[in-house]
């Protein structure tokens, strides 16, 4: 197969090199399109009901584990997200 290589033109190299450039860019992109269906939507604040905390706890972590690696960002957005409650204390 190396011979076979070796023996073609610098024309025909480039293009089975531009072939090779254009598959790998659209596999890309598919795979980045992939990505972006799987993003889920930022969740509502939580209001500090106790009848929600549940779901509202099921939502933020599916947006986590679509959206966010960090801990120390989950815990930053966690703490932005929770309003209200008794004494403004979710």
């Amino acid at each position: 197969m190396l011979q076979t290589w070796n023996n073609i033109d610098q024309t025909e190299k480039n293009e089975h090199f531009q072939n090779i450039q254009s598959f790998f860019r659209l596999a890309e992109k598919e795979l980045n399109k992939d990505k972006e269906k799987k993003r889920i939507k930022e969740p509502n604040d939580y209001e500090g009901d106790p009848e929600t905390v549940n779901v509202w706890h099921r939502c933020i972590t599916m947006y986590f584990q679509s959206n966010i690696s960090s801990n120390w960002e989950q815990i930053e957005i966690t703490l932005r997200k929770i309003k209200k409650g008794k004494n403004n204390h979710a």
